[in-house]
């Protein structure tokens, strides 16, 4: 079987990157370079590269979805989340990727997201 095949595989370990990107590393890290080891971490690293561009679209796909909700203007909408078009746009290529508490900010600024806790609920 072609490692490539494997891929599949390893985006789903990569899914959980926040539990084993540390030990996948040092593992590797520890291994002497040869073949299986150097494939195997070439095809994590295309699964990290496809999942962090795979986050990108959908952030950007979600302040797109924002901006049209809104109805404004590129322009008018970016001044009103208090951020320069240009980087509106940077935002919506995916080139980008803004800070959570920007991303909060331009769902609510649509009506996108309740002003209340994660759970829907509205603080007292």
């Amino acid at each position: 079987a072609d490692v490539l095949d494997e891929l599949p595989r390893f985006k789903r370990l990569d899914e959980h990157r926040h539990r084993w990107r540390d030990v996948v590393d040092a593992c590797l890290e520890y291994r002497k370079p040869d073949g299986v080891s150097t494939l195997f971490a070439i095809a994590l690293q295309r699964a990290r590269t496809d999942a962090e561009a795979a986050d990108r679209a959908e952030v950007a796909a979600r302040i797109a979805a924002a901006v049209e909700r809104s109805g404004l203007t590129r322009a008018r909408f970016a001044e009103l989340v208090g951020t320069s078009a240009s980087l509106l746009s940077t935002y919506l290529r995916g080139q980008v990727t803004p800070s959570a508490a920007m991303l909060r900010h331009i769902e609510r600024a649509a009506g996108l997201e309740d002003k209340g806790s994660a759970t829907g609920r509205s603080d007292p």
